[in-house]
């Protein structure tokens, strides 16, 4: 993947690494139960708003589709299972210390790109760059929807348009 470079760092408490180097695990965390998991809601709020401003596109019929289907339990996308380990690109950033490691014992730890997506792949694990500018995320959402308006029926679409926005999430 050339958005991610051949070697990524995971910031971490001395306790963490430890039991990183012992066991050989690397954990994730459930999306839901992130510090911030507001990144995830706004996603999905973001993916709703996107929906709305083709409300006067011609394909407005599958978008609407997609939006009712989405919001009967409106944030019944929120109910999915994503689990996410953070990474910088940055080994050694003063804003990853403070954020996740203790005063005076943290650790950067560097991962190969490519070792850790073929140890990742049975378990269908990703690599991808966080996307913060918003107009680059409604690009993204909006290059979804205009590809959910190539699918042959309104079902295909709600399951093309969830897996899709999955998709672009790791991009959030």
């Amino acid at each position: 993947m050339a958005d991610v470079p051949e070697f990524i760092y995971h910031y971490t408490s001395q306790d963490a690494f430890l039991s990183i180097v012992n066991s050989k695990i690397l954990w994730a965390t459930d999306i839901l139960y992130l510090n911030d998991s507001t990144e995830f809601i706004y996603a999905v709020q973001l993916f709703y708003d996107v929906l709305q401003e083709y409300k006067h596109h011609e394909m407005y019929d599958t978008v609407k589709y997609i939006y009712e289907g989405l919001s009967t339990n409106p944030y019944g996308i929120l109910n999915a299972s994503i689990y996410v380990v953070s990474f910088s690109a940055n080994g050694d950033l003063l804003s990853q210390w403070r954020a996740y490691c203790p005063v005076g014992s943290g650790f950067s730890v560097a991962f190969h790109r490519n070792t850790l997506e073929q140890i990742g792949e049975p378990s269908k694990f990703r690599l991808t760059p966080c996307e913060y500018d918003e107009n680059k995320q409604k690009q993204l959402i909006s290059q979804l929807v205009q590809n959910t308006f190539q699918q042959q029926d309104h079902g295909t679409a709600i399951n093309f348009a969830i897996e899709q926005f999955f998709k672009a999430l790791r991009h959030h």
